[in-house]
Protein backbone atom coordinates (compact mmCIF):
# COMPACT_ATOMS: atom_id res chain seq x y z
CA UNK A 1 0.00 0.00 0.00
CA UNK A 2 2.82 2.37 0.83
CA UNK A 3 4.49 1.71 -2.53
CA UNK A 4 1.23 2.37 -4.38
CA UNK A 5 0.71 5.59 -2.46
CA UNK A 6 4.27 6.71 -3.18
CA UNK A 7 3.89 5.91 -6.89
CA UNK A 8 0.57 7.73 -6.93
CA UNK A 9 2.17 10.83 -5.42
CA UNK A 10 4.95 10.66 -7.99
CA UNK A 11 2.43 10.40 -10.83
CA UNK A 12 0.52 13.38 -9.49
CA UNK A 13 3.74 15.40 -9.23
CA UNK A 14 4.63 14.51 -12.83
CA UNK A 15 1.18 15.60 -14.03
CA UNK A 16 1.57 18.94 -12.26
CA UNK A 17 5.03 19.43 -13.78
CA UNK A 18 3.69 18.69 -17.26
CA UNK A 19 0.98 21.33 -16.74
CA UNK A 20 3.60 23.83 -15.56
CA UNK A 21 5.84 23.08 -18.54
CA UNK A 22 2.88 23.46 -20.93
CA UNK A 23 1.94 26.81 -19.38
CA UNK A 24 5.55 28.01 -19.62
CA UNK A 25 5.72 26.95 -23.27
CA UNK A 26 2.48 28.80 -24.06
CA UNK A 27 3.72 31.95 -22.31
CA UNK A 28 6.88 31.89 -24.45
CA UNK A 29 4.96 31.69 -27.73
CA UNK A 30 4.57 34.73 -29.92
CA UNK A 31 1.00 35.31 -31.08
CA UNK A 32 1.07 37.85 -33.85
CA UNK A 33 -1.48 39.40 -36.18
CA UNK A 34 -0.58 41.27 -39.36
CA UNK A 35 -3.10 44.10 -39.75
CA UNK A 36 -2.89 45.19 -43.38
CA UNK A 37 -4.32 48.23 -45.14
CA UNK A 38 -6.19 47.09 -48.26
CA UNK A 39 -7.78 50.43 -49.20
CA UNK A 40 -8.06 51.39 -52.87
CA UNK A 41 -4.72 53.23 -52.88
CA UNK A 42 -2.92 49.93 -52.20
CA UNK A 43 -3.59 49.18 -55.88
CA UNK A 44 -1.32 52.04 -56.92
CA UNK A 45 2.04 51.33 -58.49
CA UNK A 46 4.96 52.58 -56.42
CA UNK A 47 8.66 52.43 -57.06
CA UNK A 48 11.40 53.21 -59.48
CA UNK A 49 10.41 50.67 -62.12
CA UNK A 50 6.65 50.71 -61.51
CA UNK A 51 6.48 46.92 -61.76
CA UNK A 52 4.52 46.26 -58.56
CA UNK A 53 1.44 47.62 -56.89
CA UNK A 54 1.67 48.32 -53.18
CA UNK A 55 -0.51 45.33 -52.36
CA UNK A 56 1.47 42.94 -54.56
CA UNK A 57 4.63 44.12 -52.77
CA UNK A 58 3.01 43.46 -49.39
CA UNK A 59 2.06 39.93 -50.47
CA UNK A 60 5.58 39.24 -51.71
CA UNK A 61 7.17 40.66 -48.55
CA UNK A 62 4.79 38.68 -46.31
CA UNK A 63 5.56 35.44 -48.15
CA UNK A 64 9.28 36.08 -47.81
CA UNK A 65 8.95 36.49 -44.06
CA UNK A 66 6.65 33.51 -43.53
CA UNK A 67 8.87 31.26 -45.67
CA UNK A 68 11.62 31.81 -43.11
CA UNK A 69 9.47 30.81 -40.16
CA UNK A 70 9.42 27.47 -38.37
CA UNK A 71 5.91 26.20 -38.97
CA UNK A 72 3.95 25.69 -35.79
CA UNK A 73 6.36 27.42 -33.41
CA UNK A 74 4.22 30.50 -33.10
CA UNK A 75 0.75 31.55 -34.18
CA UNK A 76 0.23 34.15 -36.89
CA UNK A 77 -3.05 35.67 -38.06
CA UNK A 78 -4.05 38.20 -40.71
CA UNK A 79 -6.60 41.03 -40.52
CA UNK A 80 -7.25 43.51 -43.32
CA UNK A 81 -9.05 46.83 -43.38
CA UNK A 82 -10.56 48.83 -46.24
CA UNK A 83 -14.01 50.31 -45.79
CA UNK A 84 -14.45 47.62 -43.12
CA UNK A 85 -12.14 45.40 -41.12
CA UNK A 86 -12.07 41.68 -41.86
CA UNK A 87 -10.37 38.59 -40.42
CA UNK A 88 -8.61 36.81 -43.28
CA UNK A 89 -6.92 34.08 -41.26
CA UNK A 90 -7.22 33.35 -37.52
CA UNK A 91 -4.14 32.71 -35.40
CA UNK A 92 -2.55 29.54 -36.70
CA UNK A 93 0.72 27.66 -37.00
CA UNK A 94 -0.30 26.48 -40.47
CA UNK A 95 1.68 28.91 -42.59
CA UNK A 96 0.52 27.38 -45.87
CA UNK A 97 -3.02 28.39 -44.93
CA UNK A 98 -1.78 31.89 -44.14
CA UNK A 99 -0.26 32.29 -47.58
CA UNK A 100 -3.44 31.09 -49.27
CA UNK A 101 -5.43 33.66 -47.28
CA UNK A 102 -3.08 36.53 -48.09
CA UNK A 103 -2.97 35.64 -51.78
CA UNK A 104 -6.75 36.16 -51.94
CA UNK A 105 -6.65 39.75 -50.63
CA UNK A 106 -7.82 42.51 -52.98
CA UNK A 107 -7.61 46.30 -52.56
CA UNK A 108 -10.76 48.44 -52.32
CA UNK A 109 -12.51 51.05 -50.22
CA UNK A 110 -11.35 53.44 -47.54
CA UNK A 111 -8.99 53.12 -44.56
CA UNK A 112 -10.92 51.85 -41.55
CA UNK A 113 -7.89 51.27 -39.35
CA UNK A 114 -10.01 51.52 -36.20
CA UNK A 115 -12.10 48.50 -37.19
CA UNK A 116 -9.04 46.51 -38.21
CA UNK A 117 -7.28 47.09 -34.90
CA UNK A 118 -10.49 46.31 -32.99
CA UNK A 119 -10.58 42.88 -34.62
CA UNK A 120 -6.96 42.33 -33.63
CA UNK A 121 -7.84 43.09 -30.01
CA UNK A 122 -10.67 40.57 -30.07
CA UNK A 123 -8.50 37.83 -31.57
CA UNK A 124 -5.41 38.26 -29.37
CA UNK A 125 -7.00 36.75 -26.29
CA UNK A 126 -4.64 33.85 -25.64
CA UNK A 127 -1.57 33.41 -23.46
CA UNK A 128 1.92 34.32 -24.57
CA UNK A 129 3.59 37.33 -26.13
CA UNK A 130 1.13 39.32 -28.22
CA UNK A 131 1.98 41.59 -31.11
CA UNK A 132 0.32 43.40 -34.02
CA UNK A 133 2.21 44.38 -37.17
CA UNK A 134 0.17 47.28 -38.60
CA UNK A 135 0.87 48.37 -42.18
CA UNK A 136 -0.80 51.37 -43.82
CA UNK A 137 -0.23 53.66 -46.79
CA UNK A 138 -2.78 56.37 -46.01
CA UNK A 139 -4.84 58.43 -43.60
CA UNK A 140 -7.14 56.57 -41.22
CA UNK A 141 -10.86 57.35 -41.59
CA UNK A 142 -11.25 57.38 -37.79
CA UNK A 143 -8.48 57.91 -35.26
CA UNK A 144 -7.73 54.53 -33.62
CA UNK A 145 -5.80 56.14 -30.76
CA UNK A 146 -8.75 55.45 -28.46
CA UNK A 147 -7.73 51.80 -28.53
CA UNK A 148 -4.24 52.43 -27.13
CA UNK A 149 -5.26 52.03 -23.44
CA UNK A 150 -6.83 48.65 -24.23
CA UNK A 151 -3.72 47.46 -26.08
CA UNK A 152 -1.56 48.57 -23.16
CA UNK A 153 -3.77 46.93 -20.53
CA UNK A 154 -3.53 43.62 -22.40
CA UNK A 155 0.23 44.02 -23.00
CA UNK A 156 -0.21 43.89 -26.78
CA UNK A 157 2.61 45.55 -28.72
CA UNK A 158 1.97 47.33 -32.02
CA UNK A 159 4.82 47.56 -34.53
CA UNK A 160 3.85 49.92 -37.34
CA UNK A 161 4.89 50.08 -40.99
CA UNK A 162 4.43 53.27 -42.98
CA UNK A 163 4.32 52.44 -46.69
CA UNK A 164 4.77 55.12 -49.33
CA UNK A 165 4.66 58.89 -48.88
CA UNK A 166 1.03 59.46 -47.88
CA UNK A 167 0.76 57.43 -44.68
CA UNK A 168 0.00 59.15 -41.38
CA UNK A 169 3.47 58.81 -39.88
CA UNK A 170 2.50 60.77 -36.77
CA UNK A 171 -0.35 58.38 -35.94
CA UNK A 172 1.68 55.28 -36.75
CA UNK A 173 4.53 56.51 -34.58
CA UNK A 174 2.15 57.22 -31.70
CA UNK A 175 0.58 53.75 -31.88
CA UNK A 176 4.00 52.12 -31.84
CA UNK A 177 5.67 54.21 -29.16
CA UNK A 178 2.78 54.12 -26.70
CA UNK A 179 2.45 50.33 -26.89
CA UNK A 180 6.18 49.59 -26.75
CA UNK A 181 6.58 48.82 -30.45
CA UNK A 182 8.66 50.25 -33.27
CA UNK A 183 7.91 52.51 -36.24
CA UNK A 184 9.22 51.42 -39.65
CA UNK A 185 8.99 53.32 -42.95
CA UNK A 186 9.36 52.09 -46.53
CA UNK A 187 8.92 54.54 -49.39
CA UNK A 188 8.71 52.15 -52.35
CA UNK A 189 7.75 48.58 -53.17
CA UNK A 190 11.26 47.23 -53.58
CA UNK A 191 12.46 48.59 -50.25
CA UNK A 192 9.49 46.94 -48.54
CA UNK A 193 10.20 43.57 -50.17
CA UNK A 194 13.93 43.79 -49.45
CA UNK A 195 13.71 45.03 -45.88
CA UNK A 196 10.50 43.59 -44.46
CA UNK A 197 12.62 40.73 -43.18
CA UNK A 198 14.12 43.19 -40.68
CA UNK A 199 10.89 42.69 -38.73
CA UNK A 200 12.29 39.25 -37.92
CA UNK A 201 14.12 40.76 -34.97
CA UNK A 202 10.70 41.72 -33.56
CA UNK A 203 9.38 38.17 -33.66
CA UNK A 204 11.87 36.31 -31.49
CA UNK A 205 11.77 32.54 -31.50
CA UNK A 206 9.90 32.34 -34.77
CA UNK A 207 12.69 31.99 -37.28
CA UNK A 208 15.03 29.24 -38.35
Amino acid sequence: MEIIKRDGNLLEALKKQIQIDKANAESARENMIFCLDTSGSMGDYLGRDGSMTKLSAVKKAFKGLVDRCNSGISAIGVVVFGTHGRLVCPLTGNYAMLLIGVSSIRESGNTNMLEGLSICLNKLDRMGLKRVILLSDGQADCDPSELIPEFKSRSIIIDTVSFGCDANDGLLTKLAVETGGTFNKYTDCQSLVNNFKLLEVRIRGLLK
